[in-house]
């Protein structure tokens, strides 16, 4: 969870990990994929809410059933003399997303042209 607002030090971390995850799963985890070294590790979760609902596709029902939201699982991770970088996981689809508007540039430079051409009009006009 990256969160500008939290004034923690740079070697600590906040995560929501899966529900499952044990505190070595999270060291190995942290350890073998993003490469830094873990000194402490404090988990704790969150149980999800209890609620009655009634049938969204049959509203003239009175019957009731309940649900649960899933449970949340946080870990609060300290890093032994290293900070930790977000990875960007966005960074393909930005690029992805800059040639698609360059694209679009391009055909409506290219449609502007086109059609002052047709109109008679000269170009210093447009610019």
């Amino acid at each position: 969870m990256r969160d500008e607002r939290n004034k923690s030090p740079p070697n600590s971390v906040q995560f929501e990990v899966h529900r499952e995850m044990t505190k070595h799963d999270i060291r190995e985890y942290l350890e073998k994929i993003y490469e830094v070294k873990v000194l402490k590790i404090r988990t704790f979760t969150i149980e999800g809410k209890d609620a009655l609902e009634r049938a969204a596709d049959e509203p003239w029902l009175r019957t009731t059933f309940s649900t649960t939201d899933f449970d949340r699982r946080f870990a609060f991770v300290t890093l032994k003399d290293s900070t930790f970088y977000f990875p960007d996981i966005a960074k393909g689809y930005r690029s992805k997303q800059n040639k698609e508007e360059e694209a679009e540039k391009k055909t409506a430079l290219k449609n502007e042209t086109e059609s002052s051409k047709t109109l008679g009009i000269p170009k210093f006009f447009l610019q």
